[in-house]
C-alpha cells in the first residue's frame, strides 16, 4: 500500500513501528510549513527567555532545553501544527486508532552552549497520568539535526520490554535506565541515531527507550513534540518519584491546570481535544 495524501503512512512502517516503537517519516511537513513554524517558535522563544536567567544559571532541567507546554493554547497561531491534519493521520494508523486526542505539545529548544545538556536516556510513558499504554509523541525538528545537534536516539523494541520507569531528569545524574534491563544480552541492546532533514518527523511509543544528545553546533535545536492518546483514554495518577522537583506540580503539569480529572475519567473536553 504506497502513501498517498489520504494514507501518510505505508503499511510497511505502520509493521516498522509496532515492532521497533519508533519509525521515521520523511516529507511529511513542507518546507514552507516548517519555516513558518521556526518563526513562530523563535518568536514564543524570545518571550520565554526574557523572564529566565542566563543558561549557565539555570537549572540542570532547564538546561537540557527551553520549554514551552501547551503552546496552542497560549497562541493560537501554533494551532494549525499542532493540530495538523497529516500528522493526526499517521497517529491514528500507527497506534491503530480510529480517533486519537491531543495529550499536549511542547516546544523544545537545545540552546548552544557549553552550559546546555543532553536529554538522558528516559521514557516518557512514565510521567503522564495515563492509564492505557499506547500514547507517542511525534517529534518535529524545524531545521536539519544530526548528531552535533543533537538528534534522537531510539533502542528498538524497547517499548516491549515490561519497563515503566521514571528517571530523575532534573540532576546532574538522572540515573541509568538500562540498570533495569542489565540481564539483557547485549545484542538485544541497539543504540539507533535518527538524524533528520527538515520536513521529516518521528514518531515514538512513550515506552520506548530515547535519547538526545548535546547541542554542540552553533545555532538553536529547535523542535516542536506532540503527543497522542487513542480516544477512550483514561486518567490516573502517577506520584512524582521521590525527591523529584516538582515546582508545585501534583499530578502534572497539563492535567493539574485542566482540574477536573478524577482517576478513571475519560480525557476530554478543550483540553484534549480528537485531532482529526
Amino acid at each position: 500500500m504506497a502513501a498517498t495524501q489520504a494514507n501518510v503512512v505505508t503499511d510497511a512502517q505502520v509493521a516498522f513501528y509496532q515492532q521497533n516503537g519508533y519509525v521515521q517519516i520523511d516529507g511529511i511537513l513542507s518546507l514552507e510549513e516548517v519555516e513558518e513554524l521556526r518563526a513562530l517558535t523563535d518568536e514564543m522563544n524570545a518571550e520565554v527567555q526574557k523572564t529566565l536567567p542566563p543558561l549557565d544559571q539555570r537549572n540542570k532541567y532547564q538546561q537540557v532545553f527551553l520549554q514551552v507546554v501547551n503552546v496552542w493554547r497560549r497562541d493560537e497561531r501554533f494551532r494549525k501544527f499542532t493540530f495538523h491534519p497529516r500528522l493526526a493521520q499517521a497517529a491514528r494508523s500507527l497506534i491503530g486508532a480510529e480517533k486519537v486526542r491531543l495529550w499536549h505539545d511542547h516546544l523544545m529548544t537545545k540552546l548552544p552552549g557549553p552550559s546546555g545538556r543532553q536529554t538522558d536516556w528516559h521514557q516518557d510513558f512514565p510521567y503522564w497520568p495515563i492509564a492505557e499504554p499506547g500514547p507517542m509523541s511525534v517529534w518535529i525538528p524545524m531545521q536539519d539535526v544530526d548528531l552535533e545537534m543533537g538528534c534522537m536516539h531510539f533502542v528498538p523494541g524497547s517499548h516491549e520490554w515490561g519497563i515503566d520507569q521514571a528517571i530523575m531528569l532534573d540532576r546532574e545524574e538522572a540515573g541509568d535506565l538500562f540498570d533495569l534491563v542489565k540481564d539483557k544480552p547485549a545484542e538485544e541492546i541497539r543504540r539507533v541515531y535518527v538524524p533528520l532533514k527538515k520536513g521529516s518527523v518521528t514518531f515514538h511509543n512513550g515506552l520506548t527507550f530515547h535519547f538526545a544528545g548535546k547541542n554542540y553546533s552553533e545555532m538553536a535545536r529547535r523542535v516542536l513534540s506532540v503527543i497522542y492518546m487513542a480516544d477512550g483514554s483514561t486518567y490516573v495518577p502517577r506520584e512524582r518519584p521521590p525527591g523529584y522537583n516538582t515546582d508545585g506540580v501534583k499530578v502534572h503539569p497539563v492535567t493539574d491546570e485542566a482540574g477536573y480529572l478524577n482517576t478513571g475519567d475519560k480525557f476530554g473536553g478543550e483540553y484534549f481535544p480528537i485531532i482529526e
